[in-house]
């Protein structure tokens, strides 16, 4: 921590174009349709400096992702050092101006989570859509100073970070192994790049970010989803389109497995619906399925309410008797 503490002083181009592109590379795994977000830092506070740290890593990692950065929060220069114990003594965090996109958070290192936490309640209090992410995350623990391990020769990339770095959410970067625009001379090739489709979305589920705190430490986990299969997603992993999906299913030898194909990957949205792990009503629609409910009751009728008069109170019955409603 002595020489991040250092750093945050010094802000040295290397350190921080490291950072930069290190949050950047997670972020895009991370969050989907990041074009269309912004980048906020938490409110400087202790540095006393407008430009501190944290808000010029907040700003390089907008210039990365090409997405605009925007000053959310007014800053809050405070005296005293930064640990959870002091948060309490904080003034209230104010909005500075609200944004018109949704927000990325950043800070540089987190070690309860407090302040991301505390930006992202501020944003969702205001209708405002959220991700928070830190380059640095965690602890040193009582076994590593036990150990005699000086912080200040640790790296700062070398902290715990929660962001795993999968595939994730950019599906269109899958691709098959069979090439651009393939050919599939035989219904088993076809077969065989259909299974590879299969175990990638097997493989790769869709993550979901989320601020997970725990006896005063926070942190942001990816939360693994269900990722829907797909005639759609088949096709983009091919590298076909979807009318040259449709003449395979014409040609001699090749219906059967689309087919098989086209049923595999019913039997996978069907079955992820019907256990809650996709959303139902979408699936029903992809599927084609009846997604009713009723509003009249038979023949157009209104619908018929039964009630037993074993439950009923005797006002009630007297009511009924009187020819009153309900």
């Amino acid at each position: 921590m002595a020489a991040f503490k250092a750093e945050k002083k010094a802000k040295t181009d290397e350190v921080l174009s490291t950072a930069a592109s290190e949050l950047a590379d997670e972020l895009r795994k991370m969050v989907g349709g990041i074009d269309k977000w912004a980048v906020a830092s938490v409110a400087c506070g202790h540095s006393r400096d407008a430009e501190c740290w944290g808000k010029t890593l907040a700003r390089r990692v907008a210039k990365v992702l090409g997405i605009p950065f925007v000053q959310v929060f007014e800053d809050r220069f405070v005296s005293g050092s930064s640990h959870p114990k002091e948060f309490k003594k904080l003034p209230p965090l104010k909005v500075k101006k609200k944004p018109q996109r949704p927000v990325i958070v950043v800070d540089d290192i987190a070690t309860s989570g407090w302040h991301l936490e505390e930006a992202m309640l501020s944003l969702r209090d205001i209708g405002v859509s959220t991700f928070a992410a830190a380059w640095v995350s965690g602890t040193l623990g009582k076994q590593e100073s036990a150990a005699g391990e000086d912080p200040a020769q640790r790296s700062p990339s070398d902290g715990q970070t929660d962001m795993p770095a999968p595939l994730g959410n950019r599906f269109w970067e899958a691709r098959s192994s069979h090439g651009r625009n393939p050919i599939f001379a035989t219904p088993d090739d076809l077969w065989a790049a259909a299974v590879e489709y299969f175990e990638w979305v097997d493989g790769n589920p869709l993550q979901e970010g989320a601020l997970v705190t725990y006896k005063g430490f926070a942190s942001v986990k990816a939360l693994p989803k269900m990722r829907a299969m797909s005639i759609a997603g088949l096709c983009n992993f091919l590298d076909i389109s979807r009318s040259t999906w449709a003449e395979y299913g014409k040609r001699e030898g090749f219906p059967a497995i689309v087919s098989r194909i086209e049923d595999l990957i019913y039997q996978q949205k069907f079955e992820g619906s019907a256990a809650d792990l996709l959303n139902a009503s979408i699936i029903a629609r992809e599927l084609g399925l009846p997604d009713r409910q009723e509003h009249t009751g038979k023949g157009g009728g209104p619908i018929e309410k039964r009630v037993s008069i074993r439950s009923m109170s005797d006002e009630d019955l007297e009511r009924i008797a009187a020819g009153g409603s309900d």
